[in-house]
């Protein structure tokens, strides 16, 4: 199989309507995103005078030798300014250089990600005549770009975020991949707009001041994440997963145009169970196989549950001894750890399994490392960031995780209870008063879910986290604020969604809220906190395909969810996996917080308190409630410099 150059990067780059672009907003982007791209750099300048292109201080030394540095540059009548940071992982060469150019230099691309069908689609443009000087799926994207336009989007299987220069149209095309596996933001500056793979690369550039989106903020206590295109900082939004933005650079005009949606289409074919494993089978194996190329080491994440486990054990059957990486906690810590049933399926399989046991000292020192990295307030301890560090700690370039399988297959234990808050509609008017008077916070939270009035309802009760009322004791809103109850059903509306199926609409929820903006959100940014490319295999397109033909009661199953993804697994992992109760990938926020970083969180909710973040007579009950949370958010206002006064 020929090699192809595969990038994890990160991109950036900057519009002025007629004030010109500066070449240190440039620099600045590109050195805070130099964890996403240490192994080269280059930039572009565009404007009356032509494009000119220049190397950066770490660009690769033959790159050095043939273009200018960025300071070289004449910026005085540029209008556009381009940024690309480099991660090899496949061929390390110059060849893979950008911003890479076509069409005698009226095309340019940056771009961010993997494609991972670009062979088919070069054959399918050496056959309409196209010539190609390398084997990078870069080269093939840029050229398919060329002949296509923004009708190949649709078509590549793949994770990416780009900028798509057209020069004689006087055009810049960003675009996201269809799931959101990797990020792009932008923000309007007073004279254009600035563009990056980081909120916080955006700040760095000097063009956006680093303030607070309380509307953001407040959703994102609810969730633990604002729902996009918004963010928790005042000006900066997201592109939305699945989207286009194309701004011409002269008026500054902007249109935004969606290229992909999950249509539920099911399948009569695919209710037969054994059908439709035999099918997820040959997706989730092709898929596998695709994501293991690479010039470094591939490694997985392996936690106990069906997901990681099945994708680790088939990675092994392709790519013999390749590493799995488990997190542990010790006999302390029994409700959280899942050494012993990823031993069990490490056992079965010719894998290297790399068990790595943790404690609160180990990440001490990490603290405020995690909460930028994190960029937004995460509502506990990310553990993405714990294994994101100790895989890079044994050197390896690429990991495979698990992500996918519960949002596509109805993993969720909420996908079984909806079913129930059908059948309890009759008794929502005593619903509220079964759950002020339960006793368990955990059944509380499920009888205020069943007082929903429909399933987007149902999804916003089932992932809140912190009430209306706990919100407005904290943050002292003004009357008006929209309720975060209701604004997942206006964020996410549209007419289609009037034909889904009660599962079906927690599923896409689930594709369009929880996992895009929050899961791959953390992945991205905790694996190329040490530069790391993160895969996914679960949301290859072929797998969110057949998913999404896949009938309700094929996924969700005599009440028994994934059941066609468990039926894979069954194949290669150890039944303890699959009997296990779901216990969530995570860290032990409340016990180190309230133990061993006890001083840490003392201070951070000090700050909420002096500050004026938490009135003197919540902060008991909000502490009680909300304790982790509270925290991690006096650590995000620490860490960015926010204050109230």
């Amino acid at each position: 199989m020929p090699a192809g150059v595969s990038l994890m990067c990160g991109i950036g780059g900057q519009l002025a309507w007629g004030a010109g672009i500066e070449t240190g907003v440039l620099a600045r982007l590109s050195e805070a995103m130099r964890e996403r791209g240490p192994d080269d750099e280059g930039f572009l300048l565009a404007g009356r005078a032509g494009v000119q292109v220049a190397a950066g201080p770490e660009s690769l030394p033959a790159i050095k030798a043939s273009l200018p540095p960025l300071a070289a540059l004449s910026a005085a009548d540029a209008c556009l300014g381009l940024v690309h940071r480099r991660l090899s992982i496949i061929d390390i060469s110059e060849g893979g250089h950008q911003p890479m150019m076509a069409g005698a230099g009226r095309y340019w691309l940056v771009f961010n990600g993997e494609i991972y069908n670009y062979r088919e689609l070069r054959r399918e443009l050496e056959a309409a005549g196209g010539v190609f000087r390398s084997q990078s799926d870069t080269e093939v994207l840029l050229a398919a770009l060329v002949r296509w336009g923004e009708a190949v989007l649709p078509r590549l299987n793949g994770m990416f975020a780009f900028a798509f220069y057209d020069r004689e149209a006087g055009t810049l095309l960003l675009a996201r991949d269809r799931i959101g596996i990797k990020p792009l933001y932008y923000a309007e500056t007073a004279g254009g707009l600035v563009f990056a793979s980081s909120i916080r690369a955006l700040l760095a550039s000097g063009c956006v001041p680093a303030a607070i989106d309380f509307d953001g903020l407040w959703h994102n206590l609810s969730f633990g994440v604002a729902p996009r295109p918004r963010t928790c900082f005042r000006g900066v939004v997201a592109l939305r997963p699945g989207h286009t933005l194309r701004i011409d650079l002269a008026t500054g005009r902007r249109q935004e145009n969606e290229f992909w949606f999950p249509h539920f289409t099911p399948d009569r074919s695919l209710a037969n169970p054994a059908a439709a494993s035999e099918v997820l089978h040959e997706a989730i194996t092709s898929s596998v196989r695709r994501q293991l190329v690479a010039d470094v080491e591939v490694a997985t994440f392996m936690s106990g549950g069906v997901d990681s486990t099945t994708v680790s054990a088939i990675a092994s059957r392709h790519h013999a001894g390749i590493r799995a990486f488990t997190l542990g906690f010790g006999a302390g810590l029994p409700h959280m750890d899942e050494v012993a049933e990823a031993r069990a399926t490490a056992a079965m399989n010719p894998m290297q399994h790399v068990v790595c046991e943790v404690s609160a000292h180990d990440y001490v020192s990490d603290i405020e490392k995690m909460v930028l990295a994190a960029e937004e307030p995460n509502p506990t301890l990310p553990p993405n960031y714990v294994i994101s560090r100790l895989v890079a700690e044994h050197g390896a370039k690429v990991v495979l995780n698990g992500l996918g399988g519960d949002e596509l297959f109805y993993g969720y234990g909420y996908y079984q209870r909806i079913r129930q808050w059908r059948q309890l509609r009759w008794l929502r008017p005593v619903l509220p008063l079964l759950a002020a008077a339960s006793p368990r916070p955990g059944w509380a939270h499920w009888l205020r879910a069943m007082q929903a009035s429909s399933p987007v309802q149902f999804f916003a009760y089932a992932h809140q986290r912190m009430g209306e009322r706990d919100k407005q004791a904290l943050l002292q809103r003004p009357d008006g604020t929209v309720s975060s109850l209701d604004v997942l059903g206006f964020t996410y509306a549209r007419p289609e969604l009037a034909e889904l199926s009660p599962l079906q609409m927690l599923s896409y929820l689930d594709l369009m809220h929880y996992l895009g903006n929050h899961h791959l959100n953390r992945v991205d940014q905790f694996c190329m906190a040490f530069s790391i490319e993160g895969r996914v295999p679960l949301l290859d397109n072929e797998v969110i395909d057949l998913a999404l033909r896949m009938p309700d009661e094929a996924k969700l199953r005599h009440g028994v969810g994934k059941y066609p993804l468990r039926q894979v697994a069954a194949r290669y992992i150890h039944p303890s996996c699959l009997d296990m109760k779901k216990k969530g990938f995570g860290l032990p926020a409340a016990q180190w917080l309230r133990e061993e970083w006890r001083d840490l969180a003392d201070d951070a909710l000090d700050l909420l308190a002096s500050q004026g973040w938490v009135t003197k007579g919540a902060v008991p009950l909000l502490r009680e409630r909300h304790y982790v949370q509270l925290v991690t958010l006096g650590l995000w206002l620490k860490a960015f410099g926010f204050s109230r006064s």
